[in-house]
């Protein structure tokens, strides 16, 4: 055994002996994300097109940290998107980071820091600079950005009459929806690489049956490294609705026994034209990572959606539905695998359509006819999917005044208003 061990690490010190720089290069640059590869290639695109308009050089190899620091000064100040537009805070966020990533990063690796080194103060003033003014202009045609919305509760009603097993293509939308809104997983990351046994069924210990990922995935929040904990990121669950035509679990395994057998892939490309007793309903074809990230516009579209969602809607909605019922942040942090629990603020949308609609109704009640404001009128109420909904019988209007409590469930309750004059 221990001469097994001596040969063992023998071999593994004349592997490592032998590894050229060209290949430690590789084994860095194979640990970046494709995602980051992409954004670095774009951010600096635009930093190197600025720089041919201006017939300015810039060599970051060897330019010196004070004439980077003018140049990327007047460079904040002036880029623009190709349609001679603004670029929003974000998007000029994503730009510095690139820059940044390119001279820190392998071939370059400089050891200069350009987004807190004091020789960067100028430059990075004008950054905030244009950062701010991106505001302040907002009623000169700079468009609001927008976050990601989560899905509105009458759009949901309209996904549940929409949704179907009979057919390849919305079986597998509606597979799709269920993974990415129970798991709360990304909207592009990951999905082409599941594979049919990428996914496995179990039993928790009240015998009642579930779906999960088997292996860890690495993602834009969990990379991975030295920092990473040693957790298991793989029993976030998904449980079955049983006796429902909703039920996630016997749609998946609709979908699973309806793939081709000599494909690996998850998600495959449908029939358009399929007999409904045939054994396979998709092609020996994976589904196209484009085509993936496109299932919720089209989704929406042909579901008669108020509005176009993206993937990264569903997500959006699975965080802000778990924050509506008053679930944790350390434990909605774990189905969506977000490291910091600030990070979810983005997604949480300040309140539903019908909690807008409430408020707009309470303000307006002072321009309204007396018999109609009179708030002596009898009123009932009701539990309408998590919402209290108050029903005044004299004006026949119906009132969303959820959350009263946010954080709290009501279930087998009655609710008793008193009002006053």
């Amino acid at each position: 055994m221990a001469e097994n061990a001596v040969n063992n690490e023998e071999n593994v010190n004349s592997q490592s002996s032998q590894l050229e720089e060209e290949d430690l290069q590789k084994l860095e640059a194979d640990c970046v994300p494709v995602n980051t590869k992409k954004q670095t290639s774009w951010g600096l695109k635009k930093f190197t097109q600025w720089l041919e308009k201006q017939k300015k050089s810039c060599d970051l190899h060897t330019v010196s940290p004070t004439e980077l620091n003018g140049i990327l000064r007047k460079f904040f100040a002036e880029v623009k998107t190709n349609k001679k537009t603004d670029l929003t805070p974000s998007a000029l966020t994503g730009i510095r980071a690139a820059i940044h990533r390119t001279i820190t990063g392998q071939p370059i690796s400089r050891s200069i820091n350009i987004l807190k080194d004091v020789e960067f103060t100028q430059a990075n003033k004008m950054f905030e600079v244009v950062c701010k003014s991106y505001y302040k202009r907002g009623s000169r045609g700079n468009p609001k950005p927008q976050h990601k919305n989560p899905i509105e509760a009458g759009d949901m009603e309209k996904l549940n009459s929409y949704f179907s097993n009979d057919c390849p293509d919305k079986l597998q939308e509606f597979v799709w929806f269920n993974l990415c809104y129970y798991l709360g997983r990304r909207g592009r990351e990951g999905w082409r690489e599941l594979a049919k046994n990428s996914l496995e069924f179990k039993h928790d210990d009240q015998n009642k049956e579930y779906v999960t990922i088997k292996h860890t995935e690495q993602t834009k929040n969990n990379q991975g490294g030295s920092k990473q904990k040693d957790q298991d990121y793989t029993d976030v669950r998904m449980y079955g609705l049983p006796g429902s035509s909703m039920d996630p679990i016997s749609s998946l395994k609709l979908m699973l026994s309806k793939l081709h057998p000599d494909c690996e892939a998850l998600f495959q490309t449908p029939f358009t034209k399929f007999f409904k007793a045939a054994e396979c309903w998709y092609k020996n074809e994976p589904l196209g990572k484009n085509s993936i990230a496109q299932l919720m516009p089209k989704i929406s579209k042909k579901a008669g959606l108020s509005q176009v969602y993206t993937a990264h809607c569903v997500r959006a909605s699975t965080i802000t539905r778990l924050h509506q019922a008053g679930v944790d942040a350390k434990q909605i942090c774990a189905i969506t695998e977000h490291k910091n629990e600030q990070s979810l603020t983005s997604y949480i949308k300040d309140s539903s359509a019908s909690q807008k609609r409430a408020c707009s109704d309470i303000l307006s009640r002072p321009f309204l006819s007396k018999e109609a404001s009179d708030v002596n009128t009898p009123c009932s109420s009701s539990m309408v999917g998590g919402e209290v909904h108050v029903s005044f019988a004299a004006s026949s209007q119906t009132h969303s005044v959820q959350p009263i409590m946010p954080n709290c469930h009501f279930s087998n309750c009655t609710i008793n208003f008193n009002t006053y004059k």
